[in-house]
């Protein structure tokens, strides 16, 4: 094989091998599924409360007492068919796990799927009373009352939901990272061996994205003991994941002292910040390797 023909065909290979990570860093860039619908649905229950003007910067003043019922219901229905949305959203991430039936996780997930059935019910319940009030006090007495619910029952039990599926989620990300390194490792060395890329000419950039992957997964192994504590004793090692955590504030955001053990959310975000930053090795790499084979 001629060196033209190599750099055809290696073209090729790391055009594409090298790209796909836009595709894994946009589904890590996706919401945290904690915050999906909950501004809206604070907004919307606020508006039937009688806040339209501080929650929206809507003027309301010149609505008849007719309109301002038919409004307070077309909110009230909108927030709870959100609220819905979200339960079903999570029902499906939860059903497309399987785990052994004498696992802890087959137990947790089962419990949290009962959960978010209770959170289903009562919903559905309230969007079938609401249907049936026809005052806009009544409507707002109930707009109180599925406040007060998910204040006090569904957002710390959708907390700990979301905390569940994010560890599963994060061990995906973290394995198809280590999947596309892999990958890279591999072609980088077959273009050295044709002589297309100076020996070891990324070496430093594939240890420092290996370096990155092997803390995310650290710190996700952290989360996973929180999670599912198996051993007495596992809080001995909060001190050091404390100041791991703390050590990325830098590039996470995160605002964590020594005396605040990271929940678990926390060190999943922190997880997948290293991630990201592996992902950013891979496309630096990427542009390297097509400005030094010429390719546009």
């Amino acid at each position: 094989m001629s060196k033209l023909s190599a750099l055809k065909i290696f073209s090729l290979v790391v055009t594409i091998t090298l790209a796909g990570p836009s595709f894994a860093y946009a589904q890590m860039a996706q919401p945290d599924p904690s915050s999906i619908n909950q501004g809206n649905i604070d907004t919307v229950l606020a508006n039937v409360e009688g806040s339209a003007a501080v929650a929206s910067g809507e003027d309301t003043s010149e609505l008849t007492p007719e309109e301002k019922r038919v409004k307070a219901k077309e909110n009230l229905t909108k927030a709870l068919s959100l609220a819905l949305e979200k339960v079903q959203g999570l029902t499906s991430d939860l059903d497309g796990r399987e785990f052994p039936e004498d696992s802890l996780e087959y137990a947790l997930r089962n419990e949290f799927l009962a959960k978010l059935d209770s959170y289903k019910v009562f919903y559905t319940d309230k969007l079938n009373t609401l249907d049936g009030l026809e005052t806009l006090g009544d409507i707002q007495t109930l707009a109180k009352e599925i406040k007060s619910y998910r204040d006090e029952v569904y957002a710390p039990g959708v907390e700990e939901i979301v905390e569940f599926v994010l560890v599963f989620y994060s061990e995906d990300v973290i394995n198809i990272a280590n999947e596309r390194f892999t990958r890279i490792s591999a072609d980088l060395d077959k273009l050295e061996n044709l002589g297309l890329l100076e020996e070891g000419v990324f070496s430093q950039e594939m240890a420092d994205a290996q370096e990155l992957l092997a803390g995310a997964a650290d710190l996700r192994s952290h989360a996973w003991e929180i999670m599912f504590p198996i051993e007495e004793g596992i809080d001995d090692n909060a001190t050091s994941t404390i100041q791991e955590v703390s050590e990325e504030i830098p590039e996470t955001g995160l605002e964590i002292t020594e005396d605040v053990p990271p929940t678990v959310k926390e060190l999943l975000e922190t997880s997948l910040g290293k991630v990201k930053l592996a992902y950013g090795k891979f496309l630096e790499i990427s542009s390297s390797v097509k400005e030094t084979l010429g390719i546009n």
